[in-house]
């Protein structure tokens, strides 16, 4: 019996192609899955704003969340996610019921997904737990960088700031800090404001508001202190700190140091009692040397203008000269067609006044 020969099929097997998806298809699908791991709903008014800016082909950088039902296992699920969805490097939550738990998670997802300018902003009845897990993402060392801090109407009190304070001034890459309303008083204060000294300070904040903290005028004066070794700092919030007319020693630190700081552009000062009718003065003269220190600052800041911007400068100096190039080729055009019109024009009066001058002297009647 004849073996019958077997023929080896050429036909290959369809390969099976490789499904790309976009960041937000990784992370639409990862949020999925952990939020049935953990049984809780998606939040869709994120999903929808997602969905929005990628059919607008803009990159979603900021996620906001109010709602107090989201919860530690909402953020949890978020986070993981989030690792999918690179651009997004502003956090705002407000009232989600996540606290110092939340803090945690929210560093340690900064930590160990290092993007460029992070920016946190919490609303969420943080305390001096929540600022320890910031003083400890300030010590860890690594490429992350923190930029914005805002803590706002958040119970820290003096040893939340005293916490952040002591992280902090190692930390290079902060450049602003929001703590208004927060519940700090004199200590609390003195410890932000030594993160402005440059001798025990590497800390390079731009802008620092304590706002309705009642640090009083012990802080004020230090703050005076530190303005004139300070070059980094633009902004400062001192509204409703509960400075008076009192208070008239720490004032006048603090307008001197601001007269010899070459950086602030600008000052919040308003809601304490400076300017009250039993002090007119005070508050006249405080506000008026603040706002020629100010006024100093910038003339200076524009004298010695940064490379950026002395490069833009040139850039503008070039489009410049070239408009006013074309603009004087036109005004000379424009000036001897005028002056051409002019001669013409002087040409004609002066053969209208010879003409009324010959008929004149025609219509004279001889002299007998």
């Amino acid at each position: 019996m004849s073996k019958i020969p077997i023929v080896k099929s050429t036909v290959k097997p369809e390969e099976k192609k490789e499904i790309i998806l976009t960041p937000l298809e990784k992370f639409k699908l990862v949020y999925a899955t952990k939020c049935k791991e953990a049984s809780i709903q998606m939040y869709k008014p994120l999903l929808k704003t997602l969905d929005r800016d990628e059919e607008n082909l803009e990159k979603t950088e900021r996620i906001f969340i109010q709602d107090d039902k989201f919860g530690i296992k909402g953020l949890s699920c978020l986070l993981t996610a989030l690792k999918e969805y690179p651009s997004i490097n502003e956090f705002a939550f407000y009232q989600i019921g996540s606290g110092d738990e939340g803090i945690q998670l929210i560093c340690n997802f900064i930590i160990e997904n290092p993007r460029s300018n992070f920016s946190l902003e919490i609303f969420d009845n943080i305390t001096i737990m929540g600022c320890r897990q910031l003083s400890r993402l300030f010590l860890t060392k690594g490429p992350h960088i923190l930029q914005t801090i805002i803590l706002d109407h958040n119970p820290i009190g003096d040893a939340g700031s005293l916490a952040l304070a002591e992280g902090a001034k190692d930390y290079q890459n902060l450049r602003h800090l929001s703590l208004k309303y927060c519940g700090i008083g004199t200590v609390g204060g003195l410890a932000l404001v030594t993160l402005l000294l440059a001798n025990t300070s590497k800390c390079k904040i731009e802008s620092l508001n304590l706002q309705g903290n009642e640090i009083g005028s012990r802080p004020l004066s230090m703050l005076g202190l530190a303005l004139p070794q300070c070059n980094t700092l633009k902004e400062i919030g001192i509204a409703d700190i509960g400075v008076s007319e009192d208070d008239q020693e720490a004032l006048d630190c603090f307008c001197d140091g601001v007269a010899q700081n070459r950086s602030l552009e600008k000052i919040n000062i308003d809601l304490n009692n400076i300017d009250t009718k039993t002090a007119p003065q005070i508050s006249s003269d405080v506000f008026k040397r603040i706002l020629d220190a100010l006024m100093d600052n910038r003339t200076k800041a524009y004298l010695n203008p940064t490379e950026e911007e002395e490069e833009k400068e040139e850039e503008e100096d070039w489009e410049y000269e070239e408009e006013g190039d074309k603009e004087a080729e036109e005004g000379e055009t424009k000036k001897e067609e005028a002056l051409k019109a002019t001669s013409q024009k002087k040409k004609l009066i002066d053969e209208h006044a010879l003409s009324h001058s010959v008929s004149k002297k025609i219509s004279q009647p001889k002299k007998q």
